[in-house]
């Protein structure tokens, strides 16, 4: 039994608790993240240089079997179906939830004497969160969950999340986008040259704030049709109307545009400020989008929001911008 883990981080030992009731995720690289799930599967305690403690308020007497993985790696079994696997597991844990009701939760009603080789990545990630609810542990630790899955399990996967959160259990996440973990959790930490830090809550600003942000632009600066970053010594000069989104990370700006990111020179409010003429809306803290290049607003749950870019990247919506954001759109 044990209660908390030791993970490799700052010169001075932080700690982390993931309480009952909560979820909590983090942004790290991938070698960052095996570690973590080694030791937490090694029920590895170490202190010393070099170390995070992450705790388990409310579950002082965990057991390994009372964490529930779902890794990034596919573990299933491609020569049994759906349904087969599902059964097996309810035996293994003892469940007592209903194999059909499980089926239509994880939308593979249609799949369910489907062999796992045959199934797609998104179903059988969904599979696989099948397994969790049928193990129903204290714990959930969910490595990547959302990457590169289907619209369908993504939403899956984000109401599993909220509702573990209202059954008391403890929820952390792990990955490598900073999109992905604000969209998965109220809770969010980075974890980065060996530093530990909290991503701030976004605070509501009034309208009135925000707009009185003042310009010094002169016309012809207002009438250039280009925006500046930086490639090494370079100064790059890119097609304001090419631009996807800009995004604030640890203090510096990624200017977006076509699949390619550049570091940008000015901080993400002045460039704001650059981009007044143009429709490119503060849709977060840490992002402003391009309009033009939204193809879909989606709403996961109650309180989570994401704009879907015509490329298929996503980026973050607040709550508290969604009604602006409807104004701006003539839908209020």
């Amino acid at each position: 039994m044990f209660k908390d883990i030791a993970l490799k981080t700052s010169p001075t030992a932080n700690r982390l608790e993931v309480r009952m009731g909560e979820s909590i995720s983090i942004q790290t690289s991938r070698e960052e993240q095996e570690q973590i799930l080694e030791r937490l599967q090694s029920r590895e305690k170490r202190t010393g240089y070099q170390e995070i403690q992450i705790d388990f308020p409310g579950n002082q007497s965990l057991n390994l079997s009372d964490i529930g993985f779902y890794f990034l790696a596919l573990d299933s079994y491609p020569r049994l179906t759906v349904q087969e696997q599902l059964k097996f597991f309810k035996q293994l844990y003892q469940s007592e939830n209903s194999i059909e009701e499980l089926l239509e939760r994880l939308h593979l009603t249609e799949r369910a004497r489907t062999k796992g080789k045959e199934l797609t990545y998104s179903e059988q990630k969904r599979l696989v969160l099948g397994r969790l609810l049928l193990q129903n542990p204290r714990v959930f630790v969910m490595e990547e969950p959302i990457q590169n899955v289907d619209w369908q399990t993504k939403q899956l996967i984000l109401r599993f999340v909220q509702e573990a959160e209202q059954e008391g259990k403890s929820v952390m996440l792990l990955t490598e986008s900073l999109e992905n973990a604000m969209l998965l959790s109220r809770s969010v930490y980075q974890w980065r040259n060996g530093n530990l830090q909290f991503v701030e809550p976004e605070i509501t600003v009034e309208p009135e704030e925000e707009t009185a942000v003042p310009t010094d632009l002169s016309p012809g600066q207002q009438m250039l049709q280009k925006i500046a970053t930086k490639v090494d010594k370079n100064i790059v000069l890119l097609d304001i109307a090419e631009l996807d989104y800009l995004e604030s990370v640890a203090g510096t700006v990624q200017v977006n545009s076509d699949h390619n990111q550049y570091p940008g020179l000015y901080t993400l409010q002045e460039y704001e400020q650059r981009l007044q003429a143009y429709p490119f809306f503060r849709c977060h803290r840490s992002y402003l989008v391009n309009l033009e290049k939204v193809a879909e607003v989606m709403m996961w749950t109650r309180n989570s929001y994401s704009l879907l870019l015509k490329n298929g990247k996503e980026v973050p919506l607040s709550k508290n911008r969604v009604t602006l954001l409807k104004e701006i759109l003539g839908l209020q």
